[in-house]
């Protein structure tokens, strides 16, 4: 239910020993369990990178259509 407002401070606490990843819902929409159950399976079998925005990396799968908002 946000835009990546903590993303900043999650970086500077995991001190880049972890990789970030982002799932956003905007406009106070709440996202179902399935829905962050899907992250979470998706995460467990897509490699990740360290690098780049995790933001920007949602925002391409979201371009892409692999995820929407409604």
């Amino acid at each position: 239910m946000n835009t990546g407002q903590m993303l900043e401070d999650i970086k500077m606490a995991v001190k880049g020993r972890v990789p970030i990843e982002f799932y956003a819902r905007l406009g106070g929409i709440v996202p179902y369990p399935d829905e962050i159950l899907g992250e979470i399976r998706r995460l467990v079998h897509e490699p990740r990178s360290p690098d780049g925005d995790p933001r920007q990396r949602w925002m391409q799968r979201l371009k892409d259509g692999v995820i929407t908002l409604a």
